[in-house]
């Protein structure tokens, strides 16, 4: 298959000896004359058909030489063309792929062309045509974005020649249109040449013979003047269209000029031995089997491999041959063995999809996998920020009614407080009424019979009565004296209107008392004072002790010996709670206990 890098191998060696790939990262200067030599040891044998020896010598210098990026990318795509044309497409195939990791590495695109139309090339032999075209469409992508036109013109012919092949004619017409296109722009003989020869193969394939040959003939003086190669490549599909025509006379003629020009080549050149093929068909057309079987022998022992065509191709031509020959017997076994091949190739290209479809199946099988964790993983963001939201709206409900149940528990409070204050300024208004306004009024009626000595005792027992109560309301004294001086006063007072119970008054702590505000030295005044009326009223005592103790915090305790009340009742009872309620506004605790017929009533600071 050495025609089809024939264009560009004078712009290889163009590239080898003044640079390559000026937008390449790895920028070649000049090669020596010996770099020159050593491309040379390679390119000679393997232009000579000896492709062995190509890839024999191209391993060597690899090997063991020292060289420019250029030349080993220049030396490895030669290798790349032995193996293609040697039959090792397989060999050809991995190496292409090396050649473009190499390619891509170096920043040398011309490597990265040849591998991926030389895979391009292995893929059209194996009729896989649509991996061919995905090959050589990559690379023209590369060649156009490079502004490479000599790589651009070459692969648009590969994709024609793909697009031919895989019997979509039509497109393969339009791009070997545009490759010619690109040959006469850049004035390249060659590559006219070229691409006329590709055409006239697609107008054959569309078996349009006789407009093949009127396209061929229109470019007849182009081709007369050409090098051998390309006067082989305008006879043979002149000769193939003759043929398909039955002009057999006309076919001989094109054959014969064929092979003079063959005979330039040695015997071993893959050109030779396309023209003795093409003679097989003569013969076999002529129906000399003989001599077809013949050519075909020959062509076998010289082991030049396929030529670029399928094995169970050119079995089953030597089947026919053999069974035209009456040789049944052999031809059956050729054409086992021809179908034997086919099969394996369908059974490889078979196990290649199986294989492609197996990664496909595993990506899509991995993806489905990624798109069912990011499922699961959002559903859990989700499920997490509903229970956010939820554990904050909880928190916040919390809040909210703990909060509503502080006011409302303060509210009752505050009601508590001015239900007693209420209650005690309606003792005070009945004790004024019942009392004070009591004894007026018989005072009133009763003076015109009393002697002034006891109108005016009666007089200061009432005014007497009425200091009391003020004292008992709000003490003169509150603003200048501490809360002892207060209930000291409070209770000589009380022990001066009261024989019983009588009250003593201790201090047995350290705490200042002067450190309280004149708010808690009222209200717990107020809380003595309640406490001492409640004793005169609900209980039978005959003492009461009011202590005050504490150190850093003050605690106030009311002892009585007359309780009639469970511990239970006093603990809960209006007048404890309305005392509670005095006590917390000023940051008290206040308790309640009966003990052994003991009253105790404790304030403490909190």
């Amino acid at each position: 298959m050495r025609k089809l890098f024939i264009p560009i191998i004078t712009f290889i060696l163009a590239a080898t000896l003044f640079g390559c790939n000026s937008d390449s990262k790895h920028k070649s200067t000049v090669p020596s004359d010996a770099e020159e030599e050593m491309f040379m040891l390679v390119f000679e044998p393997n232009y000579e058909g000896r492709h062995d020896d190509a890839v024999s010598v191209a391993d060597s210098l690899l090997s063991n030489c020292q060289m420019s990026d250029s030349l080993k990318a220049f030396i490895m795509i030669e290798r790349d063309v032995a193996l293609i044309n040697m039959g090792r497409s397989d060999d050809g195939f991995r190496f292409a792929d090396t050649l473009i990791t190499f390619g891509k590495e170096t920043g040398i695109n011309e490597a990265v062309l040849q591998g991926l139309t030389a895979k391009g090339l292995i893929y059209r032999r194996n009729g896989e045509q649509d991996s061919a075209i995905s090959n050589y469409s990559e690379a023209l992508s590369i060649a156009i974005a490079d502004k490479n036109i000599e790589w651009e013109q070459a692969i648009t012919e590969y994709l024609a020649i793909a697009y031919t092949e895989g019997n979509r004619l039509e497109e393969g017409h339009q791009f070997i249109i545009r490759a010619l296109d690109l040959a006469k722009e850049m004035g390249d003989t060659a590559a006219i040449l070229q691409s006329v020869g590709t055409l006239a193969g697609n107008l054959a394939k569309s078996k349009d013979y006789t407009n093949t040959i009127k396209e061929l003939r229109s470019y007849e003086d182009l081709f007369n003047t050409a090098p051998p190669t390309f006067r082989i490549k305008y006879l043979t599909p002149l000769f193939h269209s003759y043929l398909s025509l039955d002009s057999l006379d006309k076919a001989e003629k094109i054959l014969s000029e064929a092979e003079d020009i063959s005979n330039l080549f040695p015997h071993e050149h893959y050109q030779w031995i396309i023209v003795r093929l093409l003679r097989a068909k003569l013969y076999h057309a002529q129906k000399r089997y003989a001599a077809e079987y013949a050519i075909y022998q020959e062509v076998d022992t010289i082991g030049h491999g396929t030529i670029g065509r399928q094995l169970e191709d050119m079995m089953l031509e030597k089947a026919k041959c053999l069974a035209c020959l009456g040789r049944s017997e052999e031809a059956f076994g050729m054409m086992e063995m021809a179908y034997s091949a086919l099969d394996s190739t369908r059974n490889s290209q078979l196990q290649k999809d199986l294989s492609d479809l197996s990664v496909k199946y595993d990506t899509l099988t991995k993806q489905i996998e990624i798109e069912r964790l990011g499922r699961q993983r959002w559903i859990m963001i989700y499920v997490i920020t509903i229970c956010i939201v939820l554990l904050a709206a909880l928190v916040f409900l919390f809040i909210y009614y703990r909060s509503r149940s502080r006011r409302r528990l303060a509210q009752e409070r505050k009601e508590q407080y001015l239900s007693g204050l209420e209650e005690e300024r309606s003792r005070m208004a009945r004790e004024l009424h019942d009392d004070i306004a009591g004894q007026l009024t018989g005072l009133q009626w009763e003076i015109p019979n009393m002697s002034q000595e006891e109108t005016s005792r009666r007089i200061m027992a009432i005014g007497q009565r009425v200091r009391t109560m003020s004292h008992e309301m709000m003490p003169p004294q509150f603003a200048t004296q501490t809360l002892c001086q207060l209930l000291i006063d409070f209770t000589g007072n009380f022990n001066t209107t009261h024989k019983s119970p009588r009250i003593a008054i201790t201090d047995e702590g350290a705490y200042d008392w002067n450190r309280l505000s004149v708010r808690e030295s009222y209200e717990l005044y107020r809380i003595v004072q309640e406490s001492v009326n409640n004793a005169l009223k609900h209980a039978d005592a005959t003492e009461i002790k009011i202590t005050l103790d504490g150190d850093e915090r003050f605690k106030l305790t009311i002892e009585n010996d007359g309780a009639k009340a469970s511990e239970e009742n006093i603990s809960s009872g209006a007048g404890t709670n309305t005392l509670r309620t005095r006590a917390e506004i000023i940051g008290c605790n206040l308790s309640a206990s009966c003990t052994d017929g003991i009253y105790t009533l404790t304030i403490g600071q909190k």
